[in-house]
Parts: structure tokens; C-alpha cells; sequence
């Protein structure tokens, strides 16, 4: 798992280092590898689901700061979405770095005139079904009668 967390940090990196996202006022470098460049916080967005939880264990563990220090990024500022709209909308007005998100919404603000690029999956293994320990799941018929929870449409 760690290893697919620093990939995505490195992808992560390698969006900013190209200028695939909007780069900032003319007074900063967006040159990660040069320490005195003066990008020091990276802002990324995220849900709190499954598909995004390479994110979350990064933050829980300490990687984010860990591997991109080296970078001068100092300060990691993580901001909760609901969905993959409000994320996007936030990375069109200037909020966001990076974005943990699905692909359509990308897509859609990347035809509407976002300047970014999708540079890596993140995530490969799509959703999981899980269910109390209690629960003797012996396929779909067993979940008869029980609440499921899902993600906000």
C-alpha cells in the first residue's frame, strides 16, 4: 500500500513540476526541486471514500510530509469534498493543487477550460462490499432486510 501512496505523491509531484495545473502569481517558482522556489504547502482535495483512502492513509501516516520535504514542501493542506463537483469547482477557482477524484469529473472541468491534466490512476480496485463480523454473508440474498450505506450520489 505504501508503495502505490509514494507513486501517487511522485505523480503528484510530477503535475506540479510540468505545469499541468494553473501555475501560481509570477512571483513564485514552480520548480519543486529547487528548495528556494517558494511553493511550500501543497493543497489537495479528496472524499472520504474508499477509492480515496491511499490519501488519507498517506496523511495518517506521515508520507505526504515524509517524501515531499526533500521537494521544500513543508505544510500538507488536505480539504474534504462530498462529490467530485464541489472538488473540481474548488481546483477551477485556485483552491486546490492536486485532486484525488474520480475521472469523470476531471473531464468535465478539463473541457470546460480547467488547466490539468489526469496523470494517474489512484486508485484500481474500485469499491468493496463490506459487513459486520457478526453478519454470516453468503452472497447478495444474505443482505436481505439490511441497511447498506453508499456514497452521496
Amino acid at each position: 500500500m505504501r508503495k502505490f501512496v509514494l507513486m501517487a505523491a511522485l505523480a503528484a509531484v510530477v503535475v506540479l513540476t510540468l505545469g499541468c495545473i494553473s501555475p501560481p502569481e509570477k512571483t513564485e517558482s514552480t520548480n519543486l526541486t529547487d528548495k528556494s522556489a517558494g511553493i511550500t504547502t501543497l493543497r489537495i482535495g479528496y472524499q472520504p471514500s474508499t477509492h480515496q483512502i491511499a490519501e488519507m492513509v498517506a496523511s495518517e501516516m506521515g508520507w505526504w510530509a515524509e517524501d515531499l520535504s526533500p521537494f521544500g514542501i513543508t505544510e500538507i493542506k488536505e480539504f474534504e469534498f462530498p462529490t467530485g463537483v464541489p472538488e473540481m469547482q474548488a481546483m477551477v477557482a485556485g483552491e486546490l493543487d492536486i485532486a484525488y477524484v474520480g475521472t469523470a469529473p476531471p473531464i468535465s472541468a478539463i473541457s470546460a477550460g480547467l488547466p490539468a491534466k489526469i496523470v494517474a490512476a489512484v486508485n484500481i480496485k474500485g469499491s468493496d462490499l463490506v459487513v459486520r463480523p457478526d453478519l454470516d454473508y453468503s452472497g447478495p440474498e444474505s443482505l436481505v432486510g439490511l441497511s447498506i450505506g453508499t456514497f452521496p450520489p
